[in-house]
């Protein structure tokens, strides 16, 4: 006895039957797709870079409220790769406290959450630590986030905010919110979610003493 064959059926067997694969997994690049990853090294590559980091600093009155680091801004070509950046100037006394940075979704282009990596510089501007994967939570609620705190290190006057290409791969496969209700709770679901993690960035800093 034949089973019916309904519409979705057919399409899968239409396409079983042109060798196209039926799964393709979501953290990859797709079949007939362009590498994503090698569309923003092409992008970077094709773009001036500034030769160090001796430009003007953002005020630290303007880094605790929002600010944005984008294709507008400068690119430099740090050890792990270019990127666009942003200099901040930290307060004059930050002794045992840690650099609090929240990253935060866009609600009219949700693809602009920002995972950071730091830089930071003494008052000649030269190079006292770096961390280019340090650690972050998702925080949700009303505009959903990433929060990263690190420690500042001992004479730092500047934070250079950037990003790498290990964490632009991420971001383009980052877990996004999804609301399924009050009961069961808020889930979370791997999505390919483009290249606004590498170009653009809604930010805001503060100091933390956790």
């Amino acid at each position: 006895m034949l089973k019916k064959i309904t519409p979705l059926l057919a399409i899968l067997l239409m396409l079983s039957g042109c060798g196209t694969p039926l799964v393709v997994s979501q953290n990859g690049p797709q079949p007939g797709r362009e590498d994503k990853g090698a569309v923003v090294a092409a992008d970077l590559s094709s773009r001036p870079s500034t030769p160090d980091l001796s430009g003007p600093a953002l005020p630290w009155a303007e880094a605790k409220k929002k600010f944005t680091i984008s294709r507008r801004d400068p690119v430099f070509v740090f050890d792990d790769g270019p990127a666009f950046f942003k200099i901040v100037a930290l307060p004059t006394d930050v002794t045992g406290q840690k650099l609090e940075l929240l990253s935060y979704y866009s609600l009219d282009f949700p693809t602009t959450l920002f995972v950071p990596a730091f830089l930071f510089l003494d008052s000649s501007r030269q190079t006292l630590a770096k961390d280019i994967a340090p650690d972050y939570k998702v925080v949700n609620g009303l505009g959903e986030h990433i929060r990263v705190a690190v420690g500042i290190p001992h004479g730092a006057a500047y934070v250079v905010i950037f990003t790498t290409p290990a964490r632009v791969s991420e971001r383009m496969n980052f877990q996004t919110y999804r609301m399924t209700g009050v009961l069961p709770s808020p889930t979370f679901d791997s999505k390919d979610t483009g290249f606004g993690g590498f170009y653009e960035g809604i930010l805001k800093l503060g100091l933390s003493k956790e």
